[in-house]
């Protein structure tokens, strides 16, 4: 064997064997991925979309209609966040066990 060839050979198992511990990380990641984005991996979900962000902050806030028509994307996500907790607490208060969240786009 000429020299530094059982070094080339070391290194290719060495490196052969981590694309293979590296593939598995990524494999059980990908699966936590796919759970996340596909609801029949979780079970069926619910969807909520508000459609009036900001005539819910004027109604049940002071500030909501004056920042609404300066900031609405501010007031809209802080509307959004304050649902979701809201049902957070309510499912809790039920003992469902779920996952509640915002999407932004």
């Amino acid at each position: 064997m000429p020299p530094g060839s059982a070094a080339l050979v070391v290194a290719l198992i060495l490196a052969t064997a981590g694309l293979g511990a590296l593939s598995v990380v990524l494999w059980a990641r990908l699966r936590q991925v796919q759970a996340r984005l596909d609801p029949a991996e979780r079970g069926t979900a619910i969807e909520i979309t508000i459609d009036n962000p900001i005539e819910l902050a004027r109604e049940h806030t002071r500030w909501g209609g004056q920042l609404g028509r300066v900031a609405p994307r501010l007031v809209s996500r802080r509307v959004h966040d304050q649902v979701a907790a809201e049902v957070r607490g309510k499912l809790v208060e039920r003992g469902v066990v779920a996952e509640v969240r915002v999407r932004r786009a």
